[in-house]
């Protein structure tokens, strides 16, 4: 997969490059920047929860002209199960939401890393006018309800 020009804007607003358009998001409040993990920029909430999330925005263009949200998301999720380092891992069906009025195709993952269990929800959108997005966004199990609005937030702030 490929992720273009990933550049942190401000405090408050992420800009990324791809397909040629700026995807200018805005992070819901108290969302900071954190660990930088290639090829996403990784945040987390800055009051002391434990919820964060990676975005991740590729070109439609370097994808088939038939690719859409459907064969996109499902591509996504074959390579992250290639790529997990969860130990016990699980994972549900893809299954189509709407999102601040945005169709959204989602996917949890729940399993363990360096002895810590961890519940993942895999959001696949598009994005601007030329790109896919991806948000990966995780907390542990006992943050799981109270962090599913953060993660809308989410998506409703992509442009």
């Amino acid at each position: 997969m490929a992720v273009f020009c990933l550049a942190l804007a401000s405090s408050f607003c992420v800009s990324l490059w791809a397909a040629g358009e700026a995807i200018r998001v805005k992070l819901p409040a108290g969302w900071k920047e954190g660990e930088a993990t290639a090829p996403a920029i990784q945040f987390g909430l800055n009051d002391g929860r434990t919820e964060y999330f990676q975005l991740i925005v590729e070109s439609k263009s370097d994808f088939a002209s038939t690719v859409d949200l459907m064969s996109y998301s499902q591509k996504a999720k074959a390579q992250s199960a290639k790529t997990s380092k969860l130990v016990n891992r699980a994972e549900t069906a893809l299954v189509p939401r709407k999102v601040a009025g945005r169709d959204t195709l989602e996917y949890e993952v729940t399993g363990e890393f360096k002895e810590t269990r961890l519940h993942y929800r895999h959001i696949a959108v598009a994005c601007g006018t030329a790109s896919w997005c991806q948000i990966v966004a995780w907390t542990v199990p006992s943050r799981w309800s109270d962090a599913q609005a953060s993660f809308d937030a989410l998506v409703k702030n992509l442009p």
